[in-house]
């Protein structure tokens, strides 16, 4: 089963997508596959804040959590 999580960084109109195959990923997954996707280089000089869509609250701040498929990330 492929599923979806949907992401945009504040600067972008339009959201990207990461696919894969599964129900969730973890945050470390989710970061790890927005920096690639991104091309932002091997992510060890930032850190990548995940936030919620609908609220803009920070969420999901340590690697245990995970993100379920068809869900938006901003």
């Amino acid at each position: 089963m492929s599923s979806s999580i949907f992401f945009k960084f504040k600067s972008q109109k339009e959201p990207s997508q990461i696919t894969f195959d599964g129900t969730s990923l973890s945050v470390f997954e989710v970061k790890r596959d927005i920096i690639a996707l991104s091309k932002l280089g091997d992510g060890t000089d930032f850190d990548l804040e995940i936030n919620t869509s609908d609220t803009n609250e920070r969420e999901y701040m340590h690697f245990p959590h995970s993100k379920r498929s068809n869900t938006d990330t901003l």
